[in-house]
């Protein structure tokens, strides 16, 4: 069989197998089994922040960034001033980091940006000497990307190109993946409620005298909410909420 026979044969393979994700993590798992198929070893989907997002911290649909790694973006306040992050908004070709080349050429363009040598000790440190994001967007304009990593060589142009058409159309499906999802997820009455005026930047006590209920059952509905919604901390649980299409499902903002 020709390479071109061969490689269409992986994309139809590929788009039947993302077609019938039905969760963002089997999604993101056959994309994983792609990457791996192109010797990397982690695969990431990312949103990036909304412009006005005041956490101005990219949302990892699958966070397979280590907590490290993570963690030091966040005391860094890299997310908020990251050049990686700026040029995912703006460039449409594949942006590549070699940790490798950065740290024996001075020279070499850094579109890591943060004169950080903890950051790069740390992409050392998880094996992700080489990575490249994909920048995507999904039927609403919505902007992310999908990374692959590890310290395998940089691949060929003509992999580039496969591998970006695997992330656009994955992470278009992605989209409705998430509402799917979110029509299984069962939130209660009150539990959209809380969520809703929390995601406008209410806090319990005022969320409380808005539904004429106990601040102590807010941070209930609350507690049960995340739980639902496998969130880490508020701010996740709202941007888990956001992904997944449940803001202002069936909401009546009332004046307040």
């Amino acid at each position: 069989m020709s390479p071109e026979l061969q490689d269409t044969d992986t994309l139809i393979d590929f788009y039947g197998k993302i077609q019938k994700a039905s969760s963002a993590e089997d999604l993101a798992n056959q994309l994983e089994k792609a990457a791996r198929s192109y010797r990397f070893d982690n695969c990431s989907i990312i949103y990036l922040p909304l412009r006005d997002d005041i956490r101005h911290r990219p949302h990892f649909v699958t966070p397979d960034w280590p907590r490290e790694l993570l963690d030091a973006y966040e005391r860094g306040g890299f997310f908020r001033d990251s050049r990686l992050f700026s040029r995912l908004r703006t460039q449409t070709s594949p942006l590549k980091i070699d940790i490798e080349a950065m740290t024996q050429n001075s020279g070499t363009a850094d579109p890591i940006g943060e004169d950080s040598l903890e950051i790069v000790t740390l992409f050392r440190k998880h094996n992700r000497l080489r990575e490249i994001f994909f920048p995507c967007t999904d039927s609403r304009g919505r902007k992310g990307a999908i990374s692959v990593s590890g310290n395998c060589p940089l691949p060929s142009n003509e992999e580039l190109a496969t591998l970006h058409l695997f992330s656009q159309f994955a992470f278009s499906q992605l989209h409705f993946v998430l509402i799917e999802t979110s029509r299984r997820t069962e939130l209660t009455k009150r539990e959209e409620d809380c969520l809703n005026w929390s995601a406008r930047g209410k806090t319990i006590a005022e969320c409380s005298i808005i539904l004429g209920i106990s601040e102590n059952t807010v941070a209930s509905y609350l507690a049960s909410t995340s739980r639902k919604l496998s969130a880490r901390n508020k701010a996740h649980m709202i941007a888990i909420a956001y992904e997944k299409g449940l803001l202002n499902r069936h909401f009546d903002i009332r004046p307040v």
